[in-house]
């Protein structure tokens, strides 16, 4: 992550970010960073300008990378540097994923709406974990840095689990075993 995207933007350095203060800082950058802003920029600088623009606002409107660049800001270790998860996370997932496996092959039907909600749910109380980990993150001490990455961790899995439960997910990069014809 070269570039700074609340830096670019000219926003807080902030979990807690709503849609419409992102889009409207981005729309305020691109309009200054037009030609035809009045600034002397021809086309050329303005693209230059621009898609690093388009980056940070992809970044910060995506609530989990907005996290992971907060992290990052914070000097907290990436994905690749720390794969651990929260303690009992691993052991409580792979006990629901055999369930979800389970109900799959008896109803897809009724599973996928059953399971999708539950992952949605999971993804709502790691989210609501991090808020107060964030707003303690000012000055960041390790600990915290390796809680919060450790949550970003969960929510990236339970992400992945949230897209092979959709019906459209690709059945041949599906991990889960397809109903039987």
């Amino acid at each position: 992550m070269p570039l700074n995207p609340f830096t670019l933007l000219g926003l807080p350095h902030s979990f807690d970010l709503s849609t419409t203060e992102i889009e409207t800082a981005y729309l305020r950058r691109v309009a200054a960073a037009h030609p035809d802003s009045g600034v002397d920029a021809t086309a050329d600088d303005a693209s230059d300008n621009i898609a690093p623009l388009n980056n940070a606002s992809d970044t910060l409107l995506n609530p989990e990378s907005r996290a992971n660049a907060l992290l990052h800001t914070l000097g907290g270790p990436s994905s690749s540097q720390c794969d651990e998860l929260p303690k009992s996370f691993l052991a409580e997932i792979l006990h629901q994923r055999m369930q979800i496996e389970e109900d799959l092959q008896a109803d897809p039907t009724t599973a996928r709406p059953k399971w999708s909600a539950w992952a949605e749910e999971e993804r709502s109380r790691i989210i609501q974990g991090l808020r107060p980990l964030f707003q303690a993150a000012t000055p960041a001490t390790p600990e915290i840095r390796l809680q919060i990455r450790t949550g970003l961790n969960a929510w990236r899995y339970i992400e992945r689990l949230i897209e092979q439960l959709r019906p459209d997910y690709d059945p041949g990069r599906n991990d889960f075993p397809q109903p039987k014809p």
